[in-house]
């Protein structure tokens, strides 16, 4: 004999009542992140995000086809 079985009951309320909690640390992390929007950045110690202008002196190791193009 096959039996279906059934959620207990209050499944979906206790999954709702830990979205919400969620929720609400979510709203809470982001605001608290975005208070300190206006503090100063520490220093990043000398990390270059961007490409130099001009090319180094020594590249290093350049495969010859690289120029062939």
């Amino acid at each position: 004999m096959y039996y279906c079985r059934v959620v207990k009951p209050g499944i979906f309320a206790v999954g709702a009542i830990l979205a919400v909690i969620s929720l609400i640390v979510g709203i809470f992390y982001y605001v608290t992140l975005n208070s300190k929007a206006n503090a100063p950045l520490p220093n990043q110690g000398g990390i270059v995000m961007v490409q130099p202008q001009f090319p180094q002196e020594n590249p290093g190791f350049v495969h010859g086809y690289t120029y062939s193009k």
